[in-house]
């Protein structure tokens, strides 16, 4: 029996003791953590005859993520409509127990982790985990489960699988593995490329538009670092969104975007040059304030802000930014805003 055939039977056992199963990844799932929860309810219905329920607890707002859902006919719910309490287990994918990005209630106990963000330090002390920060993709993980339990992967999972690992690893650029390579080789065949190219490029809103012209309008760099606090967002996947635009600027290594969605504070950080772990950033600038969490090159984290003055918000934004900035060894150099006013016509005249 190799070691993810072992795995595998491991959680089945955890699983088959309780009756009613959700699964639950983190607030604002991405399509990694979309794709690693198809393909478990996949191998619970094929191995337990198991129907689970994939529940969120907060907004799928990125266009590509909705039109993933849409193109593949995956059903989330939303806690708001499903209470934890009612289920006798809970597997939770692609984010830990208090993490801070998932609304698993401290309480609930029984509870299987699978993830591939560094380990939380109480992680362990659950029913069943398996975190491995060496995979570039969960999606990767899920994908080894299913073969290793001889369980065919279907076109749309497949499709799913595959849209997680290629956002995840950013076409196989971004820290993945031989596994990953591997997971995406196999599933290539198998994907809808009539759907993956739906989900790559779907339509957008038009305050999609308004986001960005916000985001550039307010963007500063010191030397190597592009910052910006696009304030009120229409979803937390915004800030994440800018903050992958924003590091397509030249000379730049470091992008940081912050926007107030529903009482928070949320900010994303990208890298293309991981010097400084971005999650280990992250998280010392959330410190005792808030939560925060990711890996070398993606992390992010959010603060609550709900019983803040206007006064009080304002310079908890000012000193957030700082800190990032400091960190970073840029604080003392000299911003200079993204966009610059100038007469076009006179140009070109």
């Amino acid at each position: 029996m190799d070691e993810t055939h072992r795995r595998v039977q491991m959680l089945l056992d955890v699983v088959k003791r309780w009756k009613r199963v959700a699964i639950l990844g983190h607030d604002n799932p991405d399509p990694d953590s979309i794709a690693s929860a198809l393909g478990l309810s996949r191998l619970f219905s094929a191995e337990l005859g198991l129907e689970t329920p994939i529940l969120y607890g907060g907004i799928v707002g990125r266009a590509e993520n909705r039109s993933m859902l849409e193109s593949l006919g995956i059903k989330l719910s939303h806690l708001r409509n499903n209470a934890l309490e009612e289920y006798d287990g809970v597997v939770l994918v692609d984010t830990q127990p208090g993490a801070g990005n998932n609304s698993l209630p401290s309480t609930f106990r029984q509870v299987a982790v699978i993830d591939h963000h560094p380990l939380q330090a109480n992680s362990s002390t659950y029913q069943y985990v398996d975190v491995r920060p060496e995979y570039g993709a969960l999606s990767t993980i899920i994908f080894e489960y299913l073969v290793s339990a001889g369980i065919s992967v279907e076109t749309d999972i497949a499709t799913a699988l595959f849209h997680g690992i290629k956002s995840e690893t950013l076409d196989l650029a971004r820290r993945a593995t031989p596994s990953d390579i591997e997971a995406y080789v196999r599933l290539f065949p198998l994907v809808d490329l009539r759907k993956l190219a739906e989900i790559q490029h779907p339509r957008v809103p038009r305050h999609y538009f308004e986001d960005t012209r916000v985001a550039m309008e307010r963007a500063f760099i010191y030397d190597g670092v592009i910052i910006s606090d696009i304030g009120p967002c229409s979803s937390p996947d915004t800030v994440a969104e800018m903050a992958d635009f924003l590091l397509r600027l030249e000379g730049v290594s470091w992008s940081i975007c912050l926007g107030q969605f529903a009482g928070q504070i949320y900010f994303s950080v990208r890298t293309s040059e991981p010097k400084i772990n971005a999650g280990e950033l992250v998280r010392k600038v959330a410190g005792s304030l808030g939560s925060a969490g990711g890996h070398d090159a993606v992390a992010g984290g959010r603060i609550p802000i709900a019983n803040l003055s206007d006064g009080q918000l304002d310079r908890l934004i000012s000193e957030t930014k700082h800190r990032f900035l400091e960190l970073l060894d840029v604080e003392s150099k000299s911003p200079a805003k993204l966009l610059v006013w100038r007469n076009r016509s006179e140009e070109i005249r």
